[in-house]
């Protein structure tokens, strides 16, 4: 009998995660289902799991983007960071992207959030830039000291760097 899922996400290290998901495609709807759950500790891992084993633009990963969004808004810190890495991996409609955006730039703001997810928010915000350039605007505001001194040093030098490859 195979193990379950939830076993090899609480049981396996990421290599073995991968090799099941990858052998037993048949459980990436239940791997989409616990990354959108609140089911600890199995849902971050599921969508932490997924964003390496899933295609990019996953038609089957793309239903889920109102689920995503519905479960970023009270989900742990790494939870939201690993749905915003598979995020990052679909093609959004126009709405999605600015909804995206809404979201991105409020985990940014909330300086007590974890570096990391207020990291990958700001990636996610200078990556739209580039389709839409009219929210460099509001840099000058999200670049701030108070929202920048608020991380780690490799964190803040991570996200400088960032800024000036704009």
């Amino acid at each position: 009998m195979k193990p379950s899922l939830r076993h090899i996400l609480t049981h396996c290290m990421k290599p073995e995660m991968i090799q099941y998901a990858q052998e037993n495609p048949h459980y990436k709807q239940e791997m989409l289902d616990l990354a959108v759950s609140d089911e600890t500790p199995c849902a971050w891992r599921a969508a932490w799991l997924l964003c390496d084993v899933m295609s990019v633009n996953d038609p089957e990963a793309k239903k889920y983007v109102p689920q995503i969004f519905f479960r970023m808004k009270n989900a742990p810190d790494g939870h939201i960071r690993e749905l915003l890495k598979v995020l990052k991996k679909l093609d959004l409609t126009t709405e999605q992207e600015w909804q995206l955006y809404g979201i991105c730039r409020d985990l940014w703001q909330d300086i007590q959030k974890q570096g990391s997810l207020r990291w990958h928010a700001l990636q996610q915000i200078i990556h739209m830039t580039k389709t839409y350039p009219e929210l460099k605007d509001e840099f000058d505001y999200l670049t701030e000291p108070r929202f920048l001194d608020s991380l780690s040093h490799g964190a803040r030098k991570s996200a400088l760097g960032l800024l000036q490859k704009m």
